[in-house]
């Protein structure tokens, strides 16, 4: 993929989306799921 990007984090979520890697944990108590994108939390 030849996207490019602004920020220094957003190539990393990017490619946590093609690769479906867990990068972000829901911080609700008791609940531990992970995500590849920060807005799927």
């Amino acid at each position: 993929c030849k996207k490019t990007f602004k920020k220094h984090q957003q190539p990393k979520i990017h490619q946590c989306q093609h690769t479906n890697e867990p990068l972000f944990r829901c911080t609700h108590k008791g609940c531990g799921k992970i995500f590849a994108s920060p807005s799927s939390l």
